[in-house]
């Protein structure tokens, strides 16, 4: 009968058969990257065995090797190259499986010797970029609005309902509209506000909301003033009497046609029931 302590020293060495990996469903090693032989025991590609700014390979396995840079080359780069430059100056030189090189050019370029351009940085128009996701050789991503292969064909798919503009992925919306197409109506001037008390204002977004004037209220200015309610000193009076203001402010651009500058104050020239106000126009009293 086998003793417990060769069972153990089987057990072990079971366990640490791979050395440098670990064992599939075939009792086989399988190397970590950098690693080789049977029993992943014999280092490959390490990291600073290739000099001049070169680097370990795995794509043709996990033993790996050498990648050179332009003007480099043999087993650790550490040769100059006198030959034409590698993969046309756009890529590197990789092994395949039968250790036969092969080109893997850097993004923007593709063909064989990485001698044909592809998607370059200024090939994408309004706005758009190249990406690689697919392949060095890229291709345009549009913004949201643009198709096409160079992102100058209108995506009649998005139009922000013909109330805004595409800006990147999203919707612009011109005053008055809101939502993600632009297609949600927000403050409209003259159908929200009650035009003699107020007007929208967009300082928010362009969505907007109404802003009361003259002593309207309401979310559309639709309450009246308190008929009680007199004007502040400087911004009304009675009609065709002065009233004293910040003279600098009172022009003649400052006063409506139906009220007359006579300084230091806009006043309402001859019009029963009219307020001057000389930062803005003639208003009615509201009675």
């Amino acid at each position: 009968m086998m003793n417990r302590g060769v069972i153990v020293a089987l057990c072990i060495a079971a366990v640490f058969a791979c050395e440098n990996g670990w064992e599939d469903e075939n009792a086989d090693c399988v190397c970590f990257n950098g690693w080789m032989g049977d029993d992943c025991d014999t280092a490959g590609c390490q990291t600073g065995d290739c000099m001049n700014d070169g680097w370990c390979s795995y794509a043709a396995g996990p033993a790996g090797v050498c990648a050179c840079p332009t003007g480099y080359e043999g087993d650790d780069c550490g040769t100059e190259s006198t030959e034409a430059a590698v993969c046309s100056g756009n890529g590197w030189l990789d092994l395949d499986a039968n250790n036969d090189t092969f080109c893997v050019c850097f993004n923007g370029y593709t063909g064989d010797e990485c001698d044909a351009a592809g998607c370059q940085s200024d090939d994408c128009m309004n706005g758009g970029w190249c990406s690689y996701a697919t392949g060095p050789a890229g291709a345009c991503a549009c913004q949201l609005g643009y198709t096409g292969d160079d992102c100058t064909e209108l995506d009649t798919q998005v139009t922000c309902s013909g109330n805004g503009w595409v800006s990147g992925l999203d919707c612009v919306c011109f005053n008055g509209w809101q939502g993600d197409d632009c297609d949600e109506a927000g403050c409209q001037q003259g159908t929200n506000c009650n035009e003699d008390g107020g007007y929208c204002s967009y300082a928010a977004g362009p969505a907007g909301a109404c802003t009361c004037t003259n002593g309207y209220s309401g979310d559309e200015c639709e309450v009246l003033p308190s008929p009680s309610a007199a004007p502040s000193p400087g911004f009304g009076g009675p009609a065709g009497v002065n009233w004293s203001s910040n003279a600098a402010f009172l022009t003649d651009s400052h006063c409506d046609s139906v009220c007359s500058h006579n300084p230091p104050a806009c006043y309402c020239e001859g019009v029963e029931g009219w307020l001057g106000e000389p930062y803005d126009f003639c208003k009615p009293i509201v009675t």
